[in-house]
């Protein structure tokens, strides 16, 4: 859980990084010689979006944490 606003402090906020390798290694997300994502992680993004609301569950489970992300709506 984030730690809550104090004087002279700045609350800090959980992310989480992601990857996706293929057995060898190499990132699936990448496209190759062009800049931007590949046609895998243009999907992979697109279905972090369409489950984003679900996904809320397991990224912020806490009471405090779903105001928090929430409040700025």
């Amino acid at each position: 859980m984030c730690r809550p606003a104090m004087a002279n402090a700045m609350s800090s906020g959980w992310h989480l990084h992601q990857s996706l390798c293929d057995g060898d290694g190499n990132n699936l997300f990448a496209s190759g010689a062009e800049p931007g994502l590949s046609a895998i992680g243009e999907a992979y993004v697109a279905g972090l979006l369409a489950h984003a609301a679900d996904i809320t569950a397991f990224a912020a489970p806490t009471i405090n944490a779903y105001k928090r992300q929430f409040a700025r709506a």
